[in-house]
């Protein structure tokens, strides 16, 4: 029994980082926006902010620019 309860208060929550705010968050706060195509994965605050947005309307610069940052392959070549 000692052992059960000194395990359950070491195991750590499992995070994700959002491609939008980059934050590390719980897994609880993960969203998939299907209305996208490919499916984009973000917090639900994010969420929220791109949701709000009309479809005519344009994605601010800098969620393009981070997450084109974290998408991008890196040019190190030997």
């Amino acid at each position: 029994m000692a052992k059960e309860k000194a395990t359950k208060e070491t195991t750590k929550e499992i995070t994700f980082n959002c491609k939008f705010c980059g934050e590390a968050k719980p897994l609880s706060e993960m969203t998939f926006l299907t209305h996208l195509f490919p499916v984009l994965v973000a917090c639900r605050s994010c969420e929220k902010t791109l949701q709000g947005l009309k479809l005519e309307e344009e994605v601010p610069v800098e969620m393009i620019e981070e997450t084109a940052e974290e998408e991008a392959p890196s040019d190190t070549e030997s």
